[in-house]
């Protein structure tokens, strides 16, 4: 993996280059010590992230899980970037379920089950970031938090963000943290 410095907002983040594509994919390093520092603050048993990738974010909430000595996460992306590989690398595997498939198929097949917590950074369309919040809102039990990626840089992203505040406003606290492509976080009050 390599980095490089951005500037934004007056401020200076680091990003990650993704390891094995050139587009621009990868989350800032910031954002990995943020997701560390959430996992062992809320103390969640079950996490569900949407959008592996090439496993870093799912590699940064496991060692929260590992230091916390407890917890699982899922993780889930529709083809394979070697995440299981660099997953395995980290030594976290115990902590990790990949899973490969269409988020609409595997989430669906969830039914009721609840998670403590959900991180997303999957499909950045408009219809990709409401179907993945509108799925954590269902999977995420109350006072769970649902967190996201990409909220200030992507449009659709941050529209799809807006709409489902719009639908459900009352049942969330809600905040935007700066990064440089900027994470929200939704705690949910009840179902």
């Amino acid at each position: 993996m390599q980095t490089f410095k951005l500037n934004k907002y007056g401020r200076t983040w680091i990003r990650n280059q993704a390891r094995s594509y050139p587009e621009n994919w990868a989350t800032e390093i910031e954002v990995f010590d943020f997701l560390y520092g959430m996992v062992r603050m809320v103390k969640p048993e079950k996490i569900l992230e949407i959008g592996t990738f090439e496993g870093d974010t799912a590699i940064a909430m496991a060692k929260g899980l590992r230091d916390n000595d407890f917890g699982h996460l899922v993780t889930l992306d529709v083809k394979d970037f070697n995440q299981e590989k660099n997953i395995k690398e980290a030594q976290l595997e115990k902590y990790i379920k990949c899973i490969k498939d269409k988020p609409e198929q595997f989430l669906a097949e969830l039914g009721n089950s609840y998670f403590d917590m959900a991180f997303i950074d999957d499909g950045h369309t408009y219809n990709e970031a409401m179907r993945d919040l509108e799925n954590c809102h269902r999977l995420v039990k109350p006072y769970g938090y649902i967190l996201g990626h990409d909220v200030l840089t992507v449009n659709s992203v941050n529209l799809a963000y807006t709409a489902f505040l719009d639908k459900h406003k009352a049942q969330y606290h809600n905040l935007i943290i700066s990064s440089y492509d900027g994470v929200f976080i939704l705690k949910k009050l009840y179902d």
